[in-house]
C-alpha cells in the first residue's frame, strides 16, 4: 500500500511530459549560452582568484591571500585552468556545468527512478539559486560534484561490495572537504553510514574493544586536525561562538526557515522586499519555509525505507550544521537541493486525485518565476550596463564600466580596485 503511495507521490500525464521535456532542453539551452556572458564576481570570487594567483606566482606571507581560511580545493582548479590556459569565463562556467550535471547523475542513481526524468530536472535547473549562481566562479557547483559522487560511490559499494568503490567514496569526500568545510558532514555521514550498515558485526562482543579504539582514535586525529588548519579553527570559532552557544537560537533558526522559504516558492527575498512591506515578507517566507522543512522531515521518516541510510545521515547531519551556522545565505543550501528536492518530491500522499490537479499547477507556477529568472539573468548578461549596475548589487559597478568602455559611467565615480581590474583583464 505504502509502494503504491509512493508511485503516486508525483503525477504528470504524457502530454505535460512532452512540455517537461521541452523546457529541460530549454533550461540547457540558458545554461549553455550563460557560459558566454561576462565574468561574474562577488566578494569571494575575489578570495580565490587571490589565493590561486598566491599558489601561482607567490605571494607575502601576510598578506590577505596567505592568511584566508578558505579551503584551497577550489583555488586548485583556478590554478589548474590557468596551467593549463583555459582560466577564462567560459571555461570556468563550463566546468560549473559538467559538475552540476554529473551531479544530477548521482543523485538520480541514488535516490532512484521512481519519479519522472524530467520534472527532477525541471525542479533543479529551474530553480532561482541555480540559475543565478551556476556561472560565478565560487566553489558550490564543485563540492556539489566531489559530495555527491561520494554518496554515489558508497552507495554502489553497498550493492557490489567492492572496496575499491569504498576508497573512491572517502577520496571524493576528502576532496569535498578540501572543497567546503560543511565537508565534514559528510565524513561523519560516511563513518556512521559504515558503522550503521555493519552494526551486526561491529556491536558484537569481539569487536567492542576496537569500536572504542577505533572511536577514541577518530576524536584524536580530528581534535589535531582543528587544532592546527586555520580554516576549521575559524569556522569552529564562529559556530560555537554565535551559533550553539548563541542565546537568541530562536533568531538565528528564523533566518535559515527563511532560506528555506526562499527555496520552496522559487523566489529570492529581496525581490518580493521592493514591493511589499519587509516585516510581511518576511514573516510569508518564515512561514513558507517552516512548513516546507515539516514536510521534508515528514517525507524523510516516511521513506526511511527507501532513501539509503547513508543519504538520511548526511542530510541530518548537513541541516544541524547549517540550521546553528550564524550566516545567512540560501546558497548554503545549494549542495543538498537535490537531496531535498528528490525526497520531497517522493514524499506520499494519500490523495492521488488532488496530486494530479495540483502537480501541474506547482510545476507551473515553478517555470512561470523561473522564466523571470531566465529572463533577468539573460538581459543583464549581454546588457553591459545593466550588467555593471546589478551584478553584487553594483559593488563593483566602476571597475565593470571600466573594464567594458574604458571609464566609468557614473559622474560620481572615484575609486577603482586594481585587483578587480586584474582579475577581469586576466579572465574575462
Amino acid at each position: 500500500m505504502f509502494k503504491n503511495a509512493l508511485q503516486k507521490s508525483v503525477i504528470i500525464d504524457d502530454k505535460a511530459g512532452g512540455i517537461y521535456r521541452t523546457a529541460v532542453f530549454l533550461a540547457f539551452l540558458f545554461y549553455f549560452i550563460s557560459c558566454f556572458g561576462p565574468l561574474r564576481l562577488e566578494f569571494d570570487s575575489l578570495r580565490y582568484f587571490a589565493i590561486e594567483d598566491c599558489l601561482e606566482f607567490g605571494c607575502a606571507v601576510n598578506s590577505g591571500a596567505a592568511k584566508d581560511f578558505l579551503p584551497y580545493g577550489y583555488p586548485v582548479l583556478l590554478l589548474l585552468l590557468a596551467k593549463s590556459g583555459l582560466l577564462k569565463t567560459f571555461f570556468i562556467a563550463f566546468v560549473n556545468g559538467a559538475y552540476l550535471l554529473c551531479s544530477l547523475f548521482f543523485v538520480r542513481k541514488i535516490m532512484g527512478p521512481v519519479n519522472r526524468y524530467f520534472l527532477f530536472f525541471i525542479f533543479l535547473l529551474f530553480h532561482w539559486t541555480y540559475i543565478k549562481l551556476f556561472a560565478y566562479p565560487l566553489s558550490e557547483m564543485q563540492y556539489l560534484f566531489f559530495s555527491s559522487g561520494s554518496l554515489y560511490c558508497y552507495f554502489q559499494f553497498r550493492k557490489n561490495k567492492k572496496w575499491l568503490l569504498l576508497f573512491v567514496s572517502f577520496i571524493l569526500a576528502t576532496l569535498a572537504l578540501l572543497t567546503r568545510t560543511i565537508g565534514i558532514a559528510l565524513i561523519v555521514a560516511l563513518i556512521s553510514a559504515f558503522i550503521w550498515d555493519n552494526r551486526k558485526i561491529v556491536i558484537s562482543k569481539q569487536n567492542r574493544l576496537l569500536l572504542f579504539i577505533g572511536i577514541a582514535l577518530c576524536i584524536t586525529v580530528s581534535f589535531f586536525i582543528l587544532m592546527n588548519t586555520p580554516e576549521l579553527q575559524h569556522y569552529a570559532s564562529a559556530f560555537f561562538k554565535d551559533g550553539i552557544g548563541n542565546t537568541h537560537m530562536a533568531a538565528l533558526f528564523a533566518t535559515h526557515f527563511r532560506e528555506w522559504g526562499q527555496l520552496i516558492l522559487n523566489i529570492p527575498i529581496g525581490k518580493i522586499e521592493n514591493y511589499f512591506p519587509v516585516t510581511m515578507v518576511g514573516l510569508f517566507f518564515l512561514i513558507a519555509g517552516i512548513l516546507a522543512f515539516c514536510w521534508f522531515i515528514y517525507a524523510l521518516f516516511r521513506l526511511r525505507s527507501f532513501i539509503p541510510a547513508i543519504v538520511t545521515i548526511y542530510l541530518v547531519v548537513y541541516t544541524l550544521i547549517i540550521f546553528n551556522w550564524p550566516m545567512y545565505d540560501p546558497r548554503f543550501w545549494m549542495p543538498v537541493l537535490p537531496f531535498i528536492i528528490s525526497v520531497i518530491m517522493q514524499a506520499p500522499v494519500g490523495d492521488y486525485k488532488l496530486k494530479k490537479l495540483f502537480t501541474p499547477l506547482f510545476v507551473s507556477i515553478y517555470i512561470i518565476a523561473a522564466t523571470f529568472a531566465f529572463g533577468y539573468s539573460l538581459h543583464n548578461q549581454f546588457n553591459k550596463e545593466a550588467f555593471a549596475r546589478s551584478q553584487a548589487k553594483g559593488v563593483y559597478r566602476n571597475e565593470y564600466e571600466m573594464h567594458f568602455f574604458g571609464k566609468t559611467l557614473n559622474d560620481t565615480a572615484r575609486n577603482v580596485d586594481a585587483g578587480v581590474m586584474k582579475v577581469l583583464k586576466r579572465v574575462d
